[in-house]
């Protein structure tokens, strides 16, 4: 992670000692770690002055004879470095355009010059080269090159652009220009070896943190690349304090009178893992290549038969000898009744060793919990909110390498993040095989970042519902053009369609429909509800309750919005993202179900869903205990009633508020936000704007024959 691992002040001066625990050096540095130590003294003069530069040395542990190495100081040490940053940069630069044109000259280069290590790494790629076909070593140059894309954006922004920028906004811009990226004015209150906890020394604002985003926190009146920066995870905010959970321990002690700011961090790690997983998976098998990429059919046996539609997946799931594909529409409980119950089986009929993966870290604690629950053992690796016995950091705390080892080989049920498993399952793999993988939230991951995962199992079942929100990219749109007929075939689109997307439209083309399935059966909306989202599920949807079908208990609200499916109509915004009439009805929408009883608890009966910061930030002003939020940060949740705002001034902002599938046949934003709601949907809007969508329009069209439309102007003068 790029920390230092000694820096000590003494007399003003900043020094440092870099640890190495491996073969020390005959009687100097090994060149690699030379340049680290060079890269350090260059960031601590940057920011400190050159003046207050002290000593610098590499401390070998394992070297009974001269354990500390002095590193000079020297110019020419420094711009061979900056040499070799900037060639690094190129090389970058010319794997985001032309991949091949680096690749073929990394081909042609003898092993014989580099070290030990290098002339390895240039051996496994080559034999990696040698061991594809023509087809796939295109394929291997187009996904190259969109990781690398995607590396660039994350850290510079948009190429070719003086206003979008990455990560460098960190020291680039403003506090002004962060406006929503940034949480200022912090002050630290408590700290102990590694949580800090701060307050807000005034109103934070609206910003999109969150609990379990990584971020850097650093002091105020400090320029940013001027100081150390300290580095953690958001493990709890709300809104009188913060709490951090700091990487790699604190060692330091803080001003109690500096004002602090925190902002998003970027791990280096989840950025370069799609590299290594995509060389993994060309060095699998030529059948594990063919099956991952939808070139040949899985194999599978016969399933057991069964009228109930959760024992028939089941049953489908356990039949699989290879790959299934399940499509969990909203509500259909893919956790609680079908992942959780799959484990169960897995774990209490069988004696394999399974690996469960999702995108998101409170999806991973929604399966642990669940496990729990159904009394199922497994490790948790990463960072959770919830999870503390079965917590790998905590599992292994204070015990020595033999019972480590022992407990990871005993254990048959690992359970992690996407990002946090492409880190370590390779050392996994050297204790224990891996004999199932599932994938949760799969329709969120891309592709690059997955495949090297699913080569270490012979058996792999993905689950999500392409129809919800996808995988996220940082880059622009950039759709494959392949050259290989071969390739054609296999339903590439843009960069941020995930595998299982991929696959699901590849094999209802090739009618592998046995690999397949679909949950038709639905625990959350009313049926009234469902309808307006059905026809994205083939109109498959049925509900599984008879309160679904129930009618709704009138006589609590004014006669006038006591219906299942309301639209107030209202004018034009006069605002770009935000509407005061949109938002003085929503308060006073608020204040009515509170009055009628429908508030009784303000986290599960009513939830707001608006698409611009500044919306969400007005409403907050006003609304305090209820969660206002944007449709992705809802994904995963439902509230009894959902309050849908949509403050738009033109026609144009339309496609701000829709993520359309590759055949435009669905809205995945709008239906994301729809099924939030279990039993009344209120859509605050402009209908003339929204028609430029034929999603919203038959929304609106859906609501007028089955609910009722009413202009925001007569609700709110309405006494």
């Amino acid at each position: 992670q790029g920390r230092l691992d000694l820096l000590f002040k003494k007399n003003d001066k900043y020094s440092i000692v870099e640890l190495k625990s491996g073969k020390a050096h005959p009687n100097d540095v090994w060149p690699s770690q030379l340049y680290q130590v060079v890269a350090y003294n260059m960031i601590i003069r940057s920011a400190y002055g050159s003046g207050r530069l002290g000593s610098s040395s590499i401390f070998y542990s394992a070297c009974a004879d001269k354990p500390l190495r002095n590193v000079a100081n020297m110019p020419l040490l420094e711009q061979n470095l900056l040499h070799c940053r900037n060639r690094i940069v190129g090389i970058m630069r010319l794997l985001s355009e032309e991949p091949r044109r680096f690749f073929d000259w990394l081909e042609k280069q003898d092993e014989k010059p580099y070290s030990v290590f290098s002339a390895e790494t240039l051996q496994r790629f080559k034999r990696l080269k040698n061991g594809i076909r023509d087809f796939e070593n295109e394929w291997f140059c187009e996904q190259v090159k969109r990781v690398i894309r995607e590396i660039w954006y994350v850290k510079t922004g948009a190429a070719k652009s003086e206003t979008q920028y990455g990560h460098n906004a960190l020291w680039r811009q403003t506090p002004a220009e962060k406006n929503g990226k940034i949480i200022g004015k912090l002050a630290i209150e408590d700290y102990d070896q590694r949580d800090i906890k701060l307050s807000f020394r005034e109103e934070p604002g609206i910003s999109d943190f969150r609990q379990g985003d990584i971020v850097v926190l650093y002091e105020e009146h400090k320029q940013v690349d001027k100081q150390e920066i300290i580095r953690g995870v958001i493990t709890n905010l709300d809104k009188d304090n913060l709490c951090l959970r700091i990487r790699g321990g604190i060692k330091r002690r803080f001003n109690p009178e500096s004002s602090w700011a925190l902002e998003h961090d970027v791990l280096e790690s989840f950025l370069y893992g799609p590299l290594s997983a995509l060389t993994t998976f060309l060095e699998s098998d030529t059948a594990k290549r063919e099956l991952l990429l939808g070139i040949r059919e899985p194999q599978v046996d016969a399933a057991e038969s069964s009228e109930d539609e959760k024992e028939s997946v089941l049953a489908r799931m356990k039949a699989a000898r290879e790959l299934f594909i399940v499509q969990g529409p909203p509500g259909t409980g893919k956790t609680s009744g079908l992942i959780g119950n799959y484990i169960e089986r897995f774990y209490k009929e069988s004696d394999k060793t399974m690996m469960v993966l999702s995108f998101t870290n409170r999806a991973v604690d929604e399966i642990c919990l669940c496990l729990q629950k159904r009394d199922v053992a497994f490790i948790r690796t990463g960072n959770s909110q919830h999870i503390e016995d079965d917590l790998l950091e905590n599992l292994i705390k204070d015990k020595r390498y033999q019972e480590i080892d022992c407990l990871l080989r005993e254990n048959r049920i690992f359970i992690a993040t996407v990002q946090s498993a492409n880190a370590w399952f390779r050392d996994l793999t050297r204790l224990t095989g891996i004999d199932e993988i599932i994938v949760d939230e799969a329709s969120q991951i891309l592709e690059s970042s997955i495949l090297g995962l699913l080569t270490m199992a012979p058996k792999t079942i993905l689950i999500g519902d392409q129809n919800q929100l996808p995988a996220i990219s940082a880059q622009g749109a950039l759709d494959y053009h392949f050259e290989s007929e071969t390739l054609q075939d296999l339903e590439y689109g843009s960069i941020n369609q995930s595998l299982m997307e991929r696959l699901f439209r590849l094999y209802v083309k090739k009618d592998w429909q046995t690999h397949l399935e679909m949950l038709t059966i639905h625990y959350r909306m009313h049926f009234k509800i469902a309808e307006l989202l059905s026809h994205y599920y083939d109109n498959r949807l049925k509900p599984a309750l008879k309160k679904q079908y129930l009618p709704l208990e009138q006589g609590l609200l004014p006669a006038e919005i006591d219906t299942r499916l309301l639209w107030l109509e209202c004018p034009p915004s006069p605002h770009d993202y935000y509407d005061p009439l949109q938002a003085q009805a929503i308060v006073k929408l608020v204040s009515l179900y509170r009055e009628a009883g429908l508030v009784n608890d303000p986290q599960t009966d009513l939830g707001i869903v608006a698409p611009f910061r500044v919306m969400i930030h007005a409403l907050r002003e006003e609304i305090e205990d209820i969660s206002i939020d944007t449709v992705e940060r809802y994904q995963g949740s439902e509230r009894d009633s959902i309050i849908l705002c949509f403050p738009l001034s033109n026609s144009m902002g339309m496609r701000s508020l829709q993520s359309l599938s590759a055949d435009g046949k669905v809205d995945r934003k709008l239906n994301v936000a729809l099924s939030r709601a279990k039993d009344r949907l209120i859509v605050i809007a402009n209908s003339t704007l929204c028609k430029a969508s034929v999603h919203f329009a038959k929304l609106y069209e859906n609501i007028r024959l089955n609910g009722r439309i009413m202009d925001i102007k007569e609700f709110i003068d309405k006494e």
